[in-house]
């Protein structure tokens, strides 16, 4: 006979992922961030003064409506945000954090921009590509600054970080 007491499972990033949807529609609410690395350098917004964690950093992204898959939510904040264009990738990392009262989980994916040239709504004040050290002195809303450990895990684990950083991405 078999003690099962001591099984381990070990699940794909998609599975957890799909878990946590499931999970959503009864407990939780949801942001989420995208992860955007070029030429070894991560793209950040910088919130503008006004409103919720003004003239903070972030990974671009934002809270997931109702009835909005993960996707559909990533790809319309880039668009209201910044005019561009984006297919989502892989999962990436996740944090569990609480805005106003309520418990949110902010979940990352890795995105890839199909457009190429920006332009910046009133929620930030700048934008840039940061190196990862960068980004560890900048100062970070809490929810995405709980997620680090996993996005630096998966930079490394996915051997992303290239040196050289691309010039090709402009403001308009």
């Amino acid at each position: 006979m078999h003690d099962c007491s001591r099984i381990t499972f070990y699940f794909s990033s998609s599975f957890i992922y799909l878990i946590k949807r499931i999970q959503g529609r009864f407990f939780l609410k949801y942001s989420i961030a995208g992860i955007c690395v070029d030429g070894g350098r991560i793209f950040v917004a910088k919130r503008s003064q006004t409103g919720d964690m003004g003239n903070r950093w972030e990974f671009p992204g934002g809270k997931v409506d109702a009835g909005e898959s993960f996707e559909e939510a990533l790809k319309r904040e880039f668009f209201e945000e910044f005019g561009i264009e984006i297919d989502v990738g892989e999962f990436v990392s996740s944090a569990s954090f609480t805005h106003r009262g309520e418990q949110y989980e902010v979940d990352a994916f890795s995105v890839s921009l199909i457009s190429k040239r920006f332009s910046i709504n009133d929620e930030h004040c700048q934008f840039d590509w940061k190196t990862p050290e960068e980004i560890l002195s900048l100062d970070f809303v809490d929810s995405d600054r709980a997620m680090f450990d996993g996005v630096f895990y998966w930079f490394k684990n996915k051997k992303i970080l290239n040196p050289g950083p691309s010039k090709d991405y402009v403001p308009e």
